[in-house]
């Protein structure tokens, strides 16, 4: 079976991440990942009047018995940004995991150096301060929940 390859144009720090989480471009996710699936169910057949997509990320269609991806291989502008939202949620989430991880090893600063090599970030496309920034807003987020969840459960 051949391979079908798409191209999308999303955050060119979000197709960093993903080349190098996936370690390979074009990027091939699993069958069954959450993103792999969204795609599968945003695929549609390549409209007559409509070009095929440019972009700066390459994905590798994995073949489906529900949509045949030679046939079912188009992805509108719409459904680029859904998927482009479900990766950022997953770059922040992996974000969040690693700075929990090293919290208690390194500094902040050292760990989101360490962050930015790992995933082949660079400092034009996504700000250090902005993740920074993130992580605090996670755990004081995460503070005010769990303050909610005692208050809560002392009230009883």
């Amino acid at each position: 079976m051949s391979k079908v390859t798409i191209n999308i144009n999303i955050k060119t720090y979000l197709a960093d991440y993903l080349r190098a989480q996936h370690k390979s471009s074009p990027v091939i996710f699993r069958k069954n990942c959450s993103i792999s699936l969204l795609i599968r169910d945003l695929l549609v057949k390549q409209p007559a009047n409509k070009a095929i997509n440019k972009g700066n990320l390459s994905i590798i269609l994995p073949y489906n018995n529900i949509k045949d991806p030679r046939i079912y291989n188009y992805l509108s502008e719409n459904s680029i940004q859904i998927i482009e939202r479900e990766i950022y949620y997953e770059f922040f989430a992996v974000l969040h995991r690693h700075m929990k991880k090293y919290e208690s090893k390194m500094t902040k600063e050292n760990s989101l150096k360490l962050f930015y090599e790992l995933f082949h970030l660079n400092e034009d496309d996504i700000k250090f301060d902005t993740l920074k920034r993130n992580f605090r807003r996670y755990l004081n987020k995460k503070a005010r929940k769990s303050i909610k969840s005692f208050q809560f459960v002392a009230l009883f």
